[in-house]
């Protein structure tokens, strides 16, 4: 990278759903531009399940989002959400997958 180059990122997510359609809708359009521009190699959501994801399909330009981020570990193993993804080839992305260390004493591990 030279001193011209601005930089990128490699991802970047929306973290939650929890902000209304109008406001994902205008993140989602922002994340689009960033990509657009090569400000972000990848786009992608944190938490959405299949009707967020569905909802994107009236205005995306790209769609499906790159990654889905879920909590995903033994105890919380999302198979919905987790086959609508790969259905779409949207690589999903585990987080908490130690379970916090919470089940750290548990035999199953």
């Amino acid at each position: 990278m030279d001193s011209s180059d601005k930089g990128y990122v490699d991802l970047f997510l929306i973290h939650s759903p929890n902000a209304g359609n109008k406001a994902r809708k205008e993140m989602w359009l922002a994340l689009e531009k960033l990509h657009d521009e090569g400000k972000a190699k990848s786009i992608g959501v944190s938490n959405f399940g299949i009707g967020h994801i569905n909802e994107m399909k009236d205005y995306a330009k790209v769609w499906p989002p790159h990654v889905n981020q879920i909590e995903l570990h033994p105890w919380c193993q999302q198979k919905e959400i987790v086959k609508y993804c790969e259905d779409n080839a949207t690589i999903v992305e585990a987080y908490s997958p130690l379970v916090r260390n919470y089940k750290a004493n548990d035999p199953t591990l």
